[in-house]
């Protein structure tokens, strides 16, 4: 029986900078709702993505707590617990460092932007204060 090992990368695409008409109508809706960020991003949250990894572990955890209960239940359910800590092993790891890589990249870009919207009036001035804070290079 032969294990092949696959990996799933997630790569950081950093999406097109807002249009200035698109500065404008951020700035609107802040006006109207202060609470509103702004969020370029369609990806997948965590839990999307590691769903059945998560589900396939809590199977496995309560078949451990079943186990004096119903005893063929506990095995299915150890068997598929068992899959799931050998998938995690040989590549979930892999795959959970890429995706916390990709989360902060987006982040990180998803937090410049929105500070240098609020923290600017113009849309030339919002473009200067994002690369800034983007790069690091301001606070």
């Amino acid at each position: 029986m032969m294990h092949r090992v696959s990996i799933t990368t997630y790569r950081f695409v950093e999406p097109s900078i807002i249009t200035e008409k698109d500065f404008y109508k951020i700035k609107e809706l802040i006006r109207y709702n202060p609470e509103y960020t702004y969020n370029p991003f369609t990806t997948e949250s965590f839990y999307e993505i590691f769903k059945p990894i998560i589900i396939g572990l809590g199977i496995g955890v309560i078949g451990l707590f079943l186990t004096p209960l119903w005893e063929f239940f506990a095995a299915i359910s150890l068997l598929i617990f068992v899959f799931f800590i050998i998938y995690l092993v040989t590549g979930g790891i892999a795959t959970l460092i890429s995706v916390f890589r990709l989360k902060h990249k987006e982040q990180k870009y998803k937090d410049a932007i929105n500070k240098a919207i609020r923290e600017t009036d113009t849309y030339q001035l919002m473009l200067i204060k994002f690369k800034r804070y983007y790069n690091g290079t301001d606070s």
